[in-house]
């Protein structure tokens, strides 16, 4: 005789396994699982860039396994979501910007970038992490556009059913 499972128990499986399925994709947890199938690609020091709504886990994911061997970093993320960055006393700058649509704090953390990439010394490695949201976090116009006109076509792209 076969035990039918009850809709509780039914119910605990299947949230364990959307908790095990966000885990797999979790941004920390993938930079982990791609180091440990990879030799240490960095020999010595190295900046860090991180972008995206991950970017801040994917940030805690590099300094859990690369810890000082990052010698300094930006990461630009989703507003709200910094907090979960532990540097331990590795210099990173944080910038909280704008998604799904780009706003003045996007167009800022397009230049603190550029700044940033432009402060690099010309031989030092750079780890650079890219997730989903990025094109609306990060932003630097074109010449002869405006934040609107961004805007306006990212508005229209959206309601139009495309994907972020």
């Amino acid at each position: 005789m076969q035990i039918e499972p009850t809709p509780q128990e039914i119910k605990h499986h299947l949230l364990d396994c959307f908790q095990q399925a966000l885990q797999a994709v979790h941004g920390g947890e993938s930079i982990k699982a791609w180091y440990q199938k990879a030799a240490n690609p960095f020999t010595g020091p190295f900046a860090l860039i991180a972008i995206g709504k991950a970017a801040p886990a994917m940030t805690q994911g590099a300094i859990d396994v690369f810890g000082q061997q990052i010698e300094r970093g930006q990461v630009i993320g989703k507003a709200g979501q910094m907090d979960e960055i532990k540097p331990s006393g590795i210099e990173l700058e944080t910038l909280a910007s704008s998604h799904p649509v780009p706003d003045e704090r996007s167009l800022a953390a397009g230049q603190r970038l550029l700044g940033f990439i432009a402060s690099l010394p010309a031989d030092m490695p750079v780890l650079f992490l890219v997730s989903g949201g990025s094109s609306a976090l990060v932003e630097v116009l074109v010449e002869g556009m405006s934040l609107d006109e961004l805007r306006e076509i990212n508005a229209e792209m959206l309601a139009g059913g495309m994907s972020i």
